[in-house]
């Protein structure tokens, strides 16, 4: 099985990155980039933001910045291309800020892209060039959806304040009160918030954090 797990130097590169891969299973995880499947063949299950998705061949996932997501394991054969932020320095703003207004591009829309994310993969050598495919690639998207606010306007921040924050700490004994004090809230409107933008209560989040560390000094 593959476990994917948020490793903030991956976000901070400049290099994109796009790979085929005949399945693509993992546990819920987040990044400071953004995260595109493109279904080749079957159809790509999960959540993001423990909301249930589907994509199906010919169709492109989209994960903005902060958004909590899984795929399930089913038959399913995909291109997985990561766009970090710092290769895409005059969008990065607005992509830490807003996120996509749909999380699924259809069909013919997709199909531009499936050339776009192979050029990627055919320049891996070359970061100029990447980052120029990169940004078309976003620019397209935003063009085509749409970039929209969060709900909350906190709620940005919220993410990538928490995050981040879980990700270098969730070794420690960690609560929804020690985290409320932390980011200035209320335990009460700290668990609100956390399970309306991530999906999962602290607990359950902490866990996977750790079953997924777990996972990776299997795997070393």
């Amino acid at each position: 099985m593959r476990y994917d797990y948020y490793e903030s130097a991956s976000d901070l590169s400049d290099n994109p990155r796009a790979w085929d891969t005949p399945n693509c299973r993992c546990l819920p995880h987040f990044h400071e980039g953004i995260e595109l499947v493109y279904a080749l063949e079957g159809s790509i299950t999960g959540n993001i933001n423990n909301q249930p998705f589907r994509v199906n061949a010919g169709e492109m996932l989209i994960n903005s910045c902060y958004t909590v997501h899984s795929y399930d394991d089913v038959p399913c054969k995909a291109i997985i291309a990561l766009i970090p932020l710092n290769a895409v320095p005059s969008l990065s703003s607005a992509l830490a800020e807003k996120h996509f207004r749909d999380i699924i591009i259809r069909d013919t829309d997709a199909k531009p892209l499936l050339r776009l994310l192979r050029l990627l993969q055919e320049f891996e050598g070359n970061v100029l060039m990447k980052r120029g495919i990169s940004f078309t690639i976003l620019v397209y998207l935003m063009e085509e959806i749409g970039l929209t606010d969060f709900g909350d306007p906190g709620a940005s921040s919220f993410l990538k304040d928490v995050l981040t924050y879980l990700s270098q700490h969730f070794k420690e004994r960690l609560s929804v009160e020690q985290l409320a004090t932390r980011f200035g809230y209320s335990a009460q409107r700290f668990n609100s918030l956390f399970r309306e933008c991530i999906g999962y209560t602290l607990p359950k989040y902490v866990s996977i954090l750790r079953i997924r560390h777990v996972a990776r000094l299997l795997m070393t």
